[in-house]
């Protein structure tokens, strides 16, 4: 495991770097090193069976009790990233376009605090209520991390697998063009209140929440196997707020001078800020990775 994971980790970290710009070499470097793997095979697991049997992981026998006894049988459920555990679970056929658009996760993951969890991922949210965790602008996040997984994949020379996420394409690719070099920025900063004072935290909200409506019907139509067409007007209008929050950006003045790009302003670290506010549309949804 080690070695595969080694060669892997190499690969991915140059189109990494490549991506989001030799600046950010030690961070990513940093959160490669320190990110845990596991690899399951997809063989049922039965009640008298140990999972040790069924994985391959590059983390301790200690590491490893710790996080079943946390998460016990749910850990399998579903592939994707643990952000508490900083973990990779992922079956052991995976593929590169998987690896990518989790490892982006990993990268974009910043820990606001473990008790309760709160956490920032890319353009989304995680807090913990009780015993339920509640997702924020989660739809958006996971289509603006697959446009960036498909940029990585081209650097890699490699083909994207189809995903879920490209049905959304048409209600975020004016955003993403008009801001994906502040988009990379947040993913590695996590500093997601200036983002959305950036934008314009009305107009974000109004975004987000037309996103995430146009997001339900995809996920719940594709549930149902049936079309996810996207209706003309609600492209257009989700293309009208992305058009006010680029004039917010350019904030052209009465003497006409332009505001300074927000990528401009901030520095790739390792954690959030503590205070982040939630404006946008609670997901009832479990999380969808």
């Amino acid at each position: 495991m080690e070695k595969f994971y080694e060669i892997i980790e190499q690969k991915l970290l140059m189109a990494f770097v490549k991506f989001y710009g030799k600046k950010s070499k030690k961070y990513i470097s940093e959160r490669f090193n320190n990110c845990k793997v596991i690899l399951y095979d997809e063989m049922p697991l039965q009640d008298n069976n140990d999972v040790r049997n069924h994985i391959k992981t590059n983390i301790t026998h200690e590491e490893l009790n710790v996080i079943l006894n946390a998460r016990k049988d749910k850990v399998f459920l579903q592939s994707g990233c643990i952000e508490e555990f900083d973990l990779l679970i992922l079956p052991q056929n995976v593929n590169m376009t998987h690896w990518v658009h989790e490892c982006n996760h990993m990268l974009s993951t910043h820990i606001l605090s473990t008790h309760p969890l709160k956490s920032i991922s890319g353009i989304s949210e995680t807090i913990e209520f009780g015993k339920g965790v509640e997702v924020f602008d989660e739809f958006l996040n996971e289509a603006v991390n697959q446009l960036m997984t498909i940029e990585i994949l081209n650097i890699l020379g490699e083909k994207a697998e189809a995903s879920w996420q490209e049905e959304m394409f048409p209600i975020i690719d004016d955003f993403y063009g008009e801001f994906k070099e502040d988009l990379k920025q947040l993913f590695l900063s996590g500093n997601l209140d200036e983002f959305k004072d950036y934008l314009g935290k009305s107009h974000f909200e109004q975004f987000s929440q037309s996103v995430f409506r146009v997001g339900f019907k995809i996920r719940r139509a594709l549930g149902k196997g049936e079309n996810t067409l996207i209706g003309e007007n609600e492209i257009n209008r989700i293309k009208q707020i992305v058009k006010i929050m680029k004039g917010n950006v350019v904030g052209l003045t009465e003497d006409g001078n332009t505001a300074t790009s927000h990528a401009n302003n901030l520095e790739v670290v390792e954690s959030a800020k503590s205070n982040k506010s939630n404006t946008s549309e609670k997901i009832d949804e479990e999380r969808i990775l």
